[in-house]
């Protein structure tokens, strides 16, 4: 398992606490590391040799299972897919009532090895209203000996019911000397530039290093950086080609660098692509950019809900194209 450099210090934090709250919810940006963290916390908390700096050892019979992930007092809830029967294309992942039922009933069963239980729910915004509050029962009356840990990357998307009955800990991004140094270790070429790209996640900037990631990323900043020649139809089908939550990471990046480009002549994200984005951002309107950044900012907070996928893509890609516009 990954240890993070970034995460020493709050991990520390935490065991120097004499007792864990039976609730945990881990809150931050996506790709920082922390269902790392949370797994990390969990093997060390199962160990039946945790060393004196409170690690796991890795070798006992507890961590060979949590490695095999196969550990009878670890679960981990996730999403499933959700398919709209009025709609095939449109295609979401969820946590449903039935899997948190499941999950409550298993946890209301003694421990198979006689000690800590541990559920890792990721991430906790997919689940569904009818799934948080089947959640809130066991959060107001946990069983003994039993820990659950959310991970969120949009807290503000939870229930308050859920939140409060929760000890949040706020996980930040890393300062960027750490971050640079992780991802050279990791081998990345460009250390720097994939940080930014990523918006300073480690992990996101680990995985855009791909070839793949790299190529779709380059192609679609390249058609965004047309300007008033852009086709809205090639737009959209390139923003199909990538996840959702990826296609809109990337427009509110490039979105958000025209804006600083044009109100203090710096980037943040998009460093290689400094050119387009001085040429268009002068040519744009300030109140239409910042109508369509916070546009997108709205539509992150849609983009784990059941939706129609190209629908909402082609409605974003309209929106960019009539910038050029007005």
């Amino acid at each position: 398992m990954k240890r993070l450099p970034w995460q020493e210090a709050l991990l520390s934090k935490l065991w120097a606490e004499t007792r864990l709250p039976h609730a945990l919810l881990l809150n931050g940006q996506t790709g920082i590391g922390k269902r790392l963290f949370a797994k990390r916390l969990a093997q060390a908390l199962l160990c039946q040799n945790r060393l004196d700096n409170q690690e796991f050892c890795g070798v006992c019979t507890q961590c060979t299972w949590f490695d095999a992930g196969s550990h009878p007092d670890f679960y981990c809830l996730e999403p499933e897919n959700v398919q709209d029967e009025k709609d095939e294309a449109n295609q979401s992942r969820m946590i449903l009532i039935e899997q948190v039922r499941e999950l409550c009933d298993k946890l209301a069963l003694c421990s198979h090895q006689g000690k800590l239980r541990i559920a890792l729910i990721h991430p906790a915004e997919a689940m569904t209203v009818s799934a948080a509050n089947a959640l809130l029962k066991i959060l107001e009356e946990p069983p003994q000996d039993t820990l659950l840990i959310l991970i969120s990357h949009r807290p503000n998307q939870l229930l308050p019911t859920v939140v409060s009955r929760c000890r949040q800990l706020a996980m930040q991004i890393p300062d960027r000397p750490t971050a640079v140094c992780w991802l050279r270790e990791q081998g990345v070429a460009q250390p720097e530039l994939a940080l930014a790209q990523a918006g300073y996640a480690p992990l996101l900037a680990l995985q855009s290093e791909r070839q793949e990631a790299y190529e779709s990323r380059r192609t679609l900043l390249l058609k965004l950086a047309v300007g008033e020649e852009i086709n809205q139809l090639e737009l959209a089908e390139l923003c199909q080609k990538r996840s959702i939550e990826e296609a809109l990471r990337w427009l509110e990046y490039w979105v958000y660098d025209l804006l600083l480009y044009k109100f203090v002549k710096q980037t943040r994200y998009n460093m290689d692509f400094l050119e387009h984005i001085k040429r268009l951002s002068s040519s744009l309107d300030a109140s239409a950019l910042i109508r369509y950044y916070r546009e997108l900012l709205s539509a992150q907070r849609l983009s784990g809900r059941p939706l129609n996928a190209k629908l909402f893509m082609e409605e974003l890609c309209v929106s960019y194209c009539r910038l050029f516009t007005q």
